[in-house]
């Protein structure tokens, strides 16, 4: 129950651009202002100051990467037959940008930003 709730708090500071530190989690605010979340050091999400999010696996497709993703939302992360899965559809687990255009989600695969 703890990794849920450390999820939940890490997902709500990434979106509130709030620092957080909870066991193998930390949300950090760089200079300009963007929130990045790391999972045992590696990051794997921004959400930057223009509202733009940005997710990766870091090459750590396990239970917990999906976990604290997943809880972020705007999207779907799943694993079926062994394959990754966002929102149905096979994924890397590489830098991809969730931009949500009405009741449709796109995928741009691109890195974000370096700031941190």
């Amino acid at each position: 129950m703890a990794g849920r709730k450390t999820a939940m708090s890490a997902a709500q500071a990434l979106k509130a651009r709030k620092k957080m530190t909870s066991h193998n989690t930390v949300v950090v605010i760089d200079q300009h202002g963007h929130a990045h979340m790391l999972l045992f050091g590696n990051r794997i999400a921004v959400y930057t100051v223009e509202n733009r999010l940005f997710v990766t696996t870091a090459g750590w497709d396990t239970m917990t990467t999906r976990s604290r993703l997943s809880e972020i939302g705007g999207f779907r992360l799943s694993r079926s037959r062994g394959t990754l899965r966002l929102n149905g559809k096979d994924w890397t687990g590489k830098w991809t940008e969730i931009v949500e255009a009405g009741p449709v989600t796109m995928f741009n695969y691109n890195e974000p930003p370096l700031y941190l």
